[in-house]
C-alpha cells in the first residue's frame, strides 16, 4: 500500500480517474441522445469596439458549446421582476455534469477559450489570462433546443461563484445568475451597454 501523499505535479493527469473522463463523457452523452437534456449551454466571449466594456459595438469572438450537454436545473426559479429600470431577471440556475476532462476552471470562468479537435475532443485552448480585458466580455448562454418549435430565446447568465469540482462524478457544477438583458433570438444584445460582470 502506498504511503499517504499528495499527487505531485504532472501525476494528476495520469490517474485512473482522469483516464476515465473520456468514457464518462461518452456514457453521459446517452442521456442527451435519449432526449433528457433540453437546454444547450454555451460559453461566449465578445469584444467591444471601444476601449471599455459597453463602449461601441459588441462583436462575438468565440463561442463554445459545452459537450456532452450538461444538466440545467432551477435552484430558485428565474423570473422577471418589474422595477423602475424595467423588467429585471432574478433567480439562479444550477448547471452540473460539466466534463472535468474537457474543461478547466479557466475555461468555465472565461480566462481561457477551449479549442476543439476534429473528432470533437477538447484539446487544451488559449493561454489563460490573469483577468478579462476591459474591452471584452464573457458570459454563459442557455438555449432551449428545438423541440418546442421555432427559434428559441437565448438567455444570458454570469457565474455567481467559482466552479465546483465534483470529484466522484468527474464533473464541474456551477451556479448561474441571469444578466439584466438577454440576447435577441438572432444573438445580438438587446442593449449596447450590457455589463455581464454586474
Amino acid at each position: 500500500m502506498p504511503k499517504p501523499a499528495p499527487l505531485t505535479t504532472g501525476r494528476a493527469g495520469k490517474t485512473l480517474a482522469h483516464k476515465f473522463t473520456g468514457l464518462r463523457d461518452r456514457l453521459y452523452q446517452l442521456e442527451t441522445t435519449f432526449g433528457l437534456h433540453s437546454k444547450r449551454v454555451f460559453l461566449v466571449w465578445t469584444r467591444w469596439t471601444g476601449a471599455q466594456r459597453g463602449e461601441g459595438d459588441e462583436v462575438e469572438v468565440s463561442r463554445v458549446e459545452l459537450l456532452p450537454t450538461p444538466r440545467v436545473t432551477d435552484l430558485t426559479s428565474v423570473s422577471r421582476t418589474a422595477s423602475r429600470f424595467g423588467h429585471v431577471p432574478q433567480g439562479t440556475l444550477r448547471v452540473d455534469n460539466i466534463s472535468c476532462g474537457a474543461y478547466t476552471e479557466d475555461h468555465l470562468t472565461g480566462l481561457a477559450v477551449p479549442t476543439v479537435a476534429s473528432k470533437g475532443d477538447r484539446v487544451g485552448g488559449t493561454e489563460a489570462e490573469p483577468e478579462i480585458p476591459d474591452n471584452k466580455s464573457f458570459f454563459w448562454e442557455v438555449v432551449e433546443d428545438d423541440r418546442g418549435g421555432g427559434q428559441a430565446q437565448r438567455r444570458k447568465y454570469r457565474l455567481m461563484s467559482a466552479p465546483h469540482r465534483d470529484e466522484g462524478a468527474l464533473s464541474w457544477t456551477v451556479v448561474l445568475q441571469p444578466v439584466s438583458d438577454d440576447l435577441r433570438r438572432d444573438g445580438v444584445s438587446k442593449v449596447d451597454d450590457v455589463d455581464v460582470f454586474g
